[in-house]
């Protein structure tokens, strides 16, 4: 009981000490929120929000046009004309999502009845090609019964033909990638990760100024105590670390900034970090001699770790055993679980992920218990 209320007493004077230091904590909560909002301003997409896409257009006619609108969906991507001997190139340097190749003479075959063609080209494994080709296929399957019906006759089938753009109603969601956009936020929430383990593992830094101020040798005179003043300051930084995560998603979400991860898993695998980088500024502080050192060695261990886990960089950009390494980290694991938040709504996904963060931070509490135990004990 004695040991409890002495953990309670250190708790709420540690708030405390933070709360009085109004500029430190408001910077402390809003350091990962306004981080967030570089999140958004990388993740918006662009004015040209719809990928160019080329056309090689050998036709002339009133039809036309018609394509080359369909081919741009509706004036929604940007449409560069290209030349027979140059749209190759243009579409290998990726200048363009995909080409249109429309062949000389398509309306006048179209007139005669016949079927016209018209090849839509796109690199491998770019899905821009297929979704351009699904809309126009809409359309040319009807300019081809508009030829048929017209049998020759141009002013009935330019008749049928602005009746039919008249009504038609062409998707224009298709083309709006957003994979780049997922891999964007993906990468900003490891920046705001990261942040965040910087910050949380600050607040452990108290274990060694007390020390410094010979705080810890008036309250930890024996081994147990030590292992309070670790628990204390621990579970006073999650409380601290708690309110800045869930201002930081309050922020985040209610602005509408992190757009393609739920809120639910978000917090599910960023709580638990959190209590990581706590563990791990403990265990940190716990080894120094001096806040200075702890603090140089929190900033490029965070930088070190982060780099290993793939928060800087996918990691299966990465070679294979800097992905296996990865899985000797707190960051690999966030990100495992970041990545999978954002394509499921199951909170199941991420269970192993949360498990192996807090089997990390139980490690690190451990370890920095009995450093800090013995630092009790030999007085230092």
């Amino acid at each position: 009981m004695k040991n409890f209320k002495l953990l309670w007493f250190i708790i709420l004077n540690i708030i405390k000490g933070y709360v009085k230091n109004v500029p430190a904590f408001i910077l402390t909560l809003l350091a990962p929120s306004l981080f967030g909002i570089l999140i958004l301003v990388m993740t918006k997409p662009g004015a040209e929000s719809f990928r160019p896409v080329g056309i090689v257009n050998n036709n002339t006619g009133v039809l036309s046009e018609t394509i080359e609108n369909t081919a741009s969906i509706n004036g929604k991507a940007k449409l560069v004309t290209l030349t027979e001997g140059n749209w190759e190139k243009t579409l290998n340097d990726k200048k363009v999502a995909a080409v249109v190749l429309v062949p000389e003479g398509y309306e006048k075959t179209v007139l005669e009845g016949k079927t016209g063609k018209i090849s839509v080209v796109s690199l491998a494994g770019d899905q821009t090609g297929m979704w351009i080709q699904s809309n126009l296929n809409a359309l040319l399957q009807n300019v081809n019964d508009f030829g048929i019906v017209a049998k020759g006759n141009g002013e009935t089938f330019h008749g049928l033909l602005k009746e039919y753009n008249a009504g038609a109603g062409i998707s224009v969601t298709t083309l709006n990638d957003l994979s780049n956009n997922k891999s964007v936020e993906i990468g900003g929430i490891g920046l705001l990760a990261w942040i965040i383990f910087i910050v949380c593992s600050l607040y452990t830094i108290r274990l060694v100024s007390d020390r410094e101020n010979n705080t810890m040798r008036r309250i930890s005179a024996t081994r147990a105590g030590g292992k309070i003043f670790v628990s204390a300051n621990v579970l006073a930084a999650s409380i601290l670390a708690i309110v800045q995560v869930v201002f930081a998603s309050i922020i985040l979400y209610g602005f509408g900034i992190l757009k393609y991860t739920p809120m639910a898993g978000f917090l599910a695998v960023l709580l638990p970090y959190a209590v990581v980088s706590i563990a791990i500024g403990a265990f940190i502080a716990s080894i120094n001699k001096t806040t200075s050192n702890a603090i140089l060695m929190i900033v490029m261990g965070s930088s070190i770790l982060s780099m290993l886990g793939g928060m800087y960089w996918p990691i299966e950009f990465t070679p294979k055993f800097m992905q296996v390494i990865s899985y000797f980290t707190p960051q690999g694991w966030f990100m495992r679980g970041n990545r999978l938040m954002t394509e499921s709504t199951d909170l199941s996904v991420v269970i192993p992920s949360v498990v192996m963060m807090l089997a990390f931070a139980a490690t690190f509490l451990i370890a920095a218990s009995f450093a800090q135990s013995r630092r009790s004990t030999k007085g230092l």
